[in-house]
């Protein structure tokens, strides 16, 4: 059988056991490859309702690196993986979750398109997805407090080393951000880690029909959530505005340092966020923009490393290794 074939035949099976119904017909049944993931491998699978209905759900199949950070072995990561992402959806703070499996999970398909790198400076746009973030920060979920970041941190270089990786150029920045992440002013909130443009969807259909931002703005994707920093979250999503995913020719992105967001814009995106939580003062902006500047340097570090690792694990056509070394020359 080819792999598409397993494929079909698996997403079928899937499909037919956690959604029943229309679902259990094979002749409705298509499944398509989701462009994007630089992490997972996405899939749309549709089937026909007696009305002559489309409906779609997601299959996400989890790559490598997420089942050996994440230690999807381990019954209670998966238990605690799936309770997460079940509140989200529940909060309306993402996709509903329609069934998990040790190799990935089902969830809800959301109508709308990815941003784009540019749009994220556009006031509205950055203002609205600010107060997603302050939402996001503020949820409370039932796992561990403790921040991972140092934790993963350690994994990611560690795991580095035993995949033979020339870890000279990262001896140095790794002592340093190690430490600067065990000195962090940073409060602890619920993070996401990976706020990028792909991993936000805006429903043009909500916006044009009259609906406000805030209803046509989601954020999605959340493999990397946990408690953590808060400054790393806002860095993550800094540092973003700087890599353009849109690029169709190898390395598959585009990089330009000279769009991380100025202090005006820095300062626009915090204060909405801090607004949304009732927090708003000159005090708390300052500590914001410090430790974004703190982070900024962690994130390089930190997603050089794991672009080494995907390098090495991931059969997904992106260029990981000059994305590495885009990270490090952002660093220095």
């Amino acid at each position: 059988m080819s792999i598409e074939k397993e494929l079909s035949e698996k997403a079928f099976q899937l499909c037919s056991k956690f959604l029943c119904g229309e679902w259990k017909d094979r002749n409705n049944f298509k499944v398509e490859k989701l462009n994007g993931g630089l992490t997972n491998k996405l899939y749309i699978c549709s089937t026909q309702t007696g009305e002559g209905k489309i409906k779609k759900v997601v299959l996400r199949i989890y790559g490598l690196i997420m089942q050996v950070s994440r230690n999807f072995d381990d019954v209670n990561a998966q238990i605690t993986e799936s309770v997460v992402f079940a509140i989200l959806g529940q909060k309306e703070l993402g996709p509903k979750l329609f069934g998990a499996f040790s190799e990935g999970r089902l969830e809800e398909y959301i109508p709308g398109r990815n941003l784009k790198t540019e749009e994220l400076r556009i006031p509205e746009i950055s203002t609205t997805i600010a107060t997603r973030l302050a939402d996001y920060h503020e949820l409370e979920v039932p796992m561990s407090r403790d921040p991972v970041l140092l934790e993963q941190f350690q994994g990611y270089y560690k795991r580095c080393e035993q995949l033979g990786v020339n870890m000279e150029r990262y001896k140095e920045p790794f002592k340093f951000c190690s430490q600067l992440i065990q000195n962090t002013r940073s409060p602890i909130v619920f993070c996401h880690n990976d706020v990028h443009e792909g991993n936000i969807l805006i429903d043009q259909d909500k916006i044009d029909a009259g609906s406000s931002m805030i209803e046509s703005l989601r954020l999605i994707d959340f493999e990397y959530s946990a408690y953590g920093f808060r400054g790393f979250d806002f860095a993550n999503h800094f540092n973003e505005w700087t890599m353009d995913y849109s690029n169709t020719k190898w390395p598959h992105y585009h990089f330009n340092q000279s769009d991380f967001p100025s202090n005006d814009q820095q300062r626009r995106f915090i204060s909405a966020y801090l607004e949304q939580q009732g927090k708003l003062s000159e005090d708390s902006i300052v500590q914001i923009m410090e430790e974004v500047m703190e982070f900024a340097m962690v994130g390089h570090v930190y997603w050089s490393l794991w672009s080494e690792i995907q390098a090495k694990v991931s059969d997904i056509e992106f260029g990981y290794v000059e994305y590495a070394n885009d990270r490090m020359n952002a660093f220095r």
